[in-house]
């Protein structure tokens, strides 16, 4: 149970990675829209503020050379020009909340405001400071500079403004939106976006834990199951001294249980030539044979080899391979190892204690062979002249054997 916890604490990561992952994407998607809709808004302003800046220039080469003709002076021919812009002006609503035409000309240390403004009384203009941080665009104007600049306006807002010099009149021409209002639909689609990304996501992960629960639980425990038979027979092989390896023979590469890398003494599987330098120098041409004729001839193998630990400790080995095919190919060889050290000593002491025994009623059976053939012909004497002794004889002749007794034992 502990591990379909560790499993579902697993998956709720990985639906939350999933879920930054769709915030992130939508977030350089949005990202991107806003920097399309920004030069898409720069251009249009500057193509805006360029071609008002080049009516106004033309009225006023008009109005120039009206004034030649009619007498005027420079400043009348001026008057006459603006006039005309400032009628045409009131009827102007604007760009969108915020966009406005601004047309200022610098008068000492001041900047005369000379369109009215949208976002302050029409009939009070309120000039600002030439030295004020206010107004940049309108100061890049009158010092004859053209462009696209994000800046304070004449109320001190950041706006995105395209400006342009009117030199035929020494004015300077402004088009601009607040920055603000063209942010503002992107971070609205951002929010939406937000909201149907967790929303969709947060549905979607109801769903599949909904649908995947009763697997996840078949797999958490099958999982556990597969555990519980693992450490079985991990403990097994630490109890009978055994370990299992493999090696798969496509890409060469050996693996080794936890049973296998205790005989070892090692910690991670080594190679198959490291591997077999833990054979004792009379085991390791044996063992290469047998592999190689596992490998070439598919033919399994059976051997009781020496082995010396990574330790240094010294064993005795059974060591076990098999083939396994599939699809009519070998792909891998399988086997066991078996450390038999104690077997093989106890073997020893057996035929050491059988050979003594041996050894034993060997001598047993020699040293009273003598004595008892004696008896023996006694008997057979007694049985075949039985009849030719009498009995007083036959008591003489017992009482002689009984006399020479303690010269045989």
């Amino acid at each position: 149970m502990q591990k379909y916890k560790e499993f579902n604490k697993r998956l709720l990561l990985l639906i939350g990675l999933f879920t930054i992952s769709c915030l992130i994407t939508s977030f350089v998607a949005i990202v991107i829209l806003y920097n399309a809709g920004l030069e898409e808004t720069k251009a249009r302003l500057r193509e805006t503020v360029e071609s008002q800046a080049s009516l106004m220039e033309a009225v006023a080469r008009y109005d120039k050379a009206e004034a030649l003709t009619q007498g005027w002076s420079r400043s009348e021919s001026t008057k006459r020009t603006l006039a005309q812009f400032q009628d045409a002006h009131r009827n102007f609503l604007g760009m969108g909340e915020t966009g406005e035409f601004t047309l200022a000309k610098r008068q000492g240390e001041m900047i005369i405001f000379l369109l009215n403004h949208r976002h302050q009384d029409l009939n009070q203009l309120k000039p600002v400071s030439w030295a004020s941080e206010n107004a940049a665009p309108m100061r890049a104007a009158l010092l004859r500079e053209s462009g696209i600049m994000v800046g304070p306006d004449y109320r001190g807002e950041t706006v995105l403004a395209a400006f342009e010099p009117v030199r035929e009149l020494d004015f300077g021409i402004v088009a601009k939106i607040d920055l603000s209002e063209v942010r503002a639909p992107y971070l609205h689609a951002g929010i939406i976006v937000l909201l149907i990304t967790l929303l969709v996501v947060g549905f979607g992960s109801y769903l599949f834990l909904l649908l995947t629960e009763p697997l996840l639980i078949q797999l958490a425990l099958r999982t556990r199951r597969l555990e519980e038979t693992n450490n079985l027979l991990e403990k097994m092989e630490e109890i009978g001294n055994v370990g299992a390896w493999e090696v798969d023979l496509v890409n060469m590469i050996p693996q080794l249980s936890r049973g296998s890398k205790r005989i070892y003494g090692v910690e991670e599987t080594p190679p198959i030539e490291e591997g077999l330098s833990f054979y004792t120098p009379e085991s390791r041409p044996l063992v290469k044979e047998a592999f190689k004729r596992l490998i070439r001839d598919h033919q399994a193998y059976d051997l009781e080899v020496g082995f010396v630990s990574k330790r240094g400790k010294s064993l005795e080995l059974q060591i076990i391979g098999e083939p396994v095919r599939e699809g009519g190919r070998m792909i891998k060889a399988v086997g066991v190892i078996k450390d038999i050290t104690e077997h093989k000593a106890i073997e020893r002491e057996l035929k050491l204690a059988n050979d003594t025994k041996d050894r034993f009623f060997s001598i047993i059976s020699h040293d009273l062979r003598g004595p008892f053939s004696g008896v023996v012909s006694l008997i057979d004497l007694l049985t075949k002249e039985l009849s030719d002794f009498s009995e007083e004889q036959m008591g003489q002749y017992l009482k002689k054997t009984q006399q020479k007794r303690p010269q045989h034992l």
